[in-house]
C-alpha cells in the first residue's frame, strides 16, 4: 500500500512497551530543564514541563537531514522579545514548514501522541548558552523520547516522509498466475540505510545510537526497531505480520545501523572492553560527514556522555575505581596514551585532511575515516 499503516505501527509500539524493556527503567525519563517541544495539536513550541497530572510529557524525536536549503536559513528565531525567553510562554510555528517536519507532525498525531522534538525549532540558535546545554544533554534527549522518527528517504528536509501525506512510495511489483500471486521482495533495512544520505551524516549517528526506538520511513516501507535489554533484537516492518526476532550475537541492538556489531547497552560498564567499544564508535562516526567542522566534537558528545569514559578533545580514557590517587593518575595517563594510538582507516578511500579548531593529536582534528 502507498500509505503507512499507522494502526499496526501503534500496535507494535504498545507491544514493545508492554512485553519487554527497551531502556534501563531505573533512571528518570523526565526531560532536562529547558527542553522545548512542538505541540502537534496547537502547532506551538512549548517548554517540556510536566503535564497537569504531574507526569513527564511523552514525546517523539525526529532524526533527519537538514540539507543545504534548510541550513542556509538556519532556524525560526525563537529568541525574539516576547517569545520563549523569561517565562513559560510559547510561540507559533511558521505557517510553512519543510515537508519532512510537516509530515512528522502528522505522523505523531496518527500515532496517538502530541509532542515532537525537532532541533531546528526546539533549540534557540542565538542562545549559545542554551544551545550548549542541549548539546551536553543530547544523550538524554534521544534516550528519553518514546521513539525517534527517522527520515531516511531523500536528501533534505523538503523530501517528506513517504506514505504519510503526498509522498508516494516505491511500488512493490506483483504478478498473478495460475499458480498463485508472486510479489517482488522489498529490500532489507541494512541495504536501504547503506544507500541513504541520512546514514552519511555525522549528527544522526548518535541520534540513532542513543534512541530506544527507531521508526524508519523509507521509499519502500516503514521499519522499526527497539533497543531490547533481552537476549534478542526485534525488527518490525510492514511487510511482515510479526516482528523478526534476531539473536544479538548475530544482530545487535544497533547492528542494523553499524557496519560492525557494537552493543551500546554495554557502554555503562567500566571494564577494559569499554575503551575498545568507544573506539569502534569513533571509527564509525569518523566515516560520516558534517557541514561545519566546529560540530565535530559536539555531534559525538552524546555517546561520550553515555559511556563510562572520561574524554579530552574526543580521546577517551578510563579511571580505575578504588585505588590510590597516585595510581589513579598513572591509570589515567596510561589509558589516555592508549587513546592516542589512532590512525587512518587504510581500508577507507581518501586521505585525512586537517580540521581547524581541534588539536592535531586527536582524531577529531582530522576529517576522514580513522
Amino acid at each position: 500500500p502507498n500509505n503507512v499503516d499507522f494502526s499496526r505501527l501503534k500496535q507494535w509500539m504498545s507491544a514493545c512497551e508492554r512485553e519487554h524493556r527497551c531502556v534501563d527503567d531505573s533512571g528518570s525519563q523526565n526531560c532536562f530543564p529547558g527542553t522545548r517541544l512542538i505541540d502537534c495539536k496547537t502547532r506551538r513550541v512549548v517548554r517540556a514541563g510536566d503535564d497537569t497530572n504531574g507526569s513527564a510529557l511523552a514525546y517523539v524525536a525526529l532524526s533527519y537531514v537538514w540539507g543545504p536549503s534548510s541550513s542556509a536559513s538556519l532556524a525560526f528565531p525563537i529568541s525574539k522579545p516576547g517569545r520563549l525567553r523569561g517565562d513559560l510562554s510559547s510561540h507559533e510555528l511558521p505557517e510553512q514548514l519543510p515537508r519532512t517536519i510537516e509530515d512528522a507532525i502528522l505522523a505523531v498525531l496518527k500515532l496517538g501522541m502530541q509532542y515532537l522534538r525537532v532541533d531546528k525549532y526546539c533549540i534557540d540558535q542565538a542562545d549559545h548558552t542554551g544551545k550548549e546545554e542541549h548539546i551536553r544533554n543530547m544523550d538524554k534527549i534521544y534516550q528519553n523520547a518514546s521513539a525517534t522518527i527517522v527520515a531516511c528517504a531523500g536528501s533534505d528536509s523538503e523530501y517528506g516522509l513517504p506514505g504519510v501525506s503526498g509522498v508516494s512510495r516505491t511500488l512493490q511489483l506483483s504478478s498473478k498466475t495460475t499458480g498463485g500471486t508472486f510479489v517482488s521482495a522489498l529490500p532489507a533495512l541494512p541495504s536501504v540505510l547503506k544507500a541513504s544520505v541520512w546514514a552519511t551524516r555525522g549528527w544522526i549517528y548518535q541520534e540513532a545510537i542513543l534512541s530506544r526506538r527507531l521508526i524508519f520511513f523509507t521509499d519502500f516501507q516503514v521499519y522499526a526497531s527497539c533497543v531490547s535489554l533481552q537476549a534478542e533484537c526485534r525488527l518490525w516492518c510492514e511487510s511482515h505480520t510479526s516482528p523478526l526476532m534476531i539473536q544479538k550475537p548475530q544482530f545487535t541492538s544497533r547492528g542494523l545501523f553499524l557496519d560492525r556489531n557494537v552493543d551500546l547497552t554495554q557502554l555503562g560498564t567500566s571494564d577494559s572492553g569499554t575503551l575498545r567499544r568507544i573506539q569502534e564508535h569513533i571509527a564509525e562516526y569518523s566515516k560520516r560527514q558534517l557541514s561545519f567542522d566546529s560540530d565535530a566534537l559536539n555531534a559525538f558528545s552524546g555517546i561520550l556522555a553515555k559511556s563510562s569514559c572520561y574524554s579530552y578533545f574526543g580521546i577517551p580514557f578510563l579511571e580505575e575505581p578504588d585505588i590510590f590517587i597516585s595510581a589513579i593518575l598513572r591509570a589515567r595517563k596510561r589509558s589516555f596514551v592508549m587513546g592516542l594510538f589512532w590512525r587512518r582507516n587504510r581500508q577507507a578511500q581518501g586521505t585525512l585532511c586537517r580540521r581547524r579548531g581541534f588539536p592535531s593529536w586527536s582524531w577529531v582534528g582530522w576529517t576522514g575515516a580513522v
